[in-house]
């Protein structure tokens, strides 16, 4: 079974099968319109919803919603400026390093607000990995490019283009803040498993 699984790496409504997620499927042989017989791939795993209660997880959802925003604007904001320590790599190194896991935690964002429940496992693994990880790496990465923007200022002191290291120094900061306020907030994509059927699912709002 699996591995005529493997060959039919779609299920039914045409996504692609992860490898990993194969046992959450089984073959069905159904016929088809021209009455020759085809296989599918039908889901028979568990499903999943998000762990928190509706209440909080709105808030938090919403706290992580902007959160990321002022992140993505700081790291947009600090691009623009004529700072002396952009130019060094080991602070400019750092703070490119928060482009990914940004660019990975807004899609985690977008998620939250899209997706339906309850959620096959593959897509509530992703989900959660896809926004807890991109929280962590953001929130690392801002830290190490501020520190080395800290040292920058204490040791080339004469090199300093004003006002664009304050200003760039102010977006390293904002970065740092709201990074680990997204990093609170990563709990919005926990989930657990749900005892709905997916008939009767509807679409988180």
């Amino acid at each position: 079974m699996k591995a005529a699984l493997s060959e039919s790496a779609r299920d039914r409504d045409g996504f692609m099968i992860s490898r990993k997620y194969l046992s959450d499927y089984r073959l069905e042989h159904i016929e088809g319109k021209n009455g020759r017989m085809k296989s599918k791939a039908v889901y028979i795993g568990d499903y999943f919803e998000f762990s928190m209660e509706q209440p909080l997880f709105r808030k938090t959802r919403l706290e992580l919603l902007v959160s990321t925003a002022v992140l993505a604007g700081a790291f947009v904001f600090g691009l623009f400026m004529n700072a002396a320590s952009a130019h060094t790599m080991y602070v400019i190194g750092p703070d490119a390093c928060v482009m990914l896991p940004l660019a990975f935690q807004i899609y985690g964002v977008y998620e939250l607000f899209t997706v339906r429940t309850p959620m096959r496992r593959e897509t509530a693994e992703k989900i959660k990995k896809r926004t807890v990880t991109s929280t962590v790496f953001c929130a690392v990465f801002a830290s190490v490019a501020l520190a080395g923007d800290a040292v920058f200022f204490a040791v080339q002191r004469d090199s300093l283009r004003m006002p664009g290291d304050v200003l760039f120094a102010v977006s390293l900061i904002v970065q740092v803040v709201f990074s680990w306020l997204s990093f609170r907030a990563r709990g919005a994509a926990f989930f657990r498993k749900s005892e709905k059927s997916p008939d009767k699912a509807g679409k988180e709002s």
